[in-house]
């Protein structure tokens, strides 16, 4: 789910006249919208180059055993898209 999210973040964010703004809302929504309760932990933080786009999505897991805390984290990363002038 992490790393869905983050790939879904990547999508939003490398676009031509996409923000990190944009990365990180999309990957909440999606981490969200399948898991109320991870999103509701998620931890996003994204970058954005003139060359790369990255995201990087972490949440704590449900306990299934009291007392163990557990953390999940999914990246993703993808070539940021420019308008470039033939030369």
């Amino acid at each position: 789910v992490m790393e869905a999210g983050a790939q879904e973040g990547v999508r939003a964010g490398r676009v031509e006249g996409g923000t990190v703004g944009d990365a990180e809302i999309r990957a909440r929504q999606f981490v969200t919208g399948i898991s109320p309760s991870l999103g509701s932990t998620a931890a996003i933080q994204a970058s954005r180059t003139a060359e790369v786009t990255r995201v990087v999505v972490t949440g704590r897991v449900q306990e299934v055993v009291p007392g163990l805390r557990l953390s999940v984290t999914g990246s993703a990363q993808g070539p940021t898209e420019r308008f470039r002038e033939d030369r």
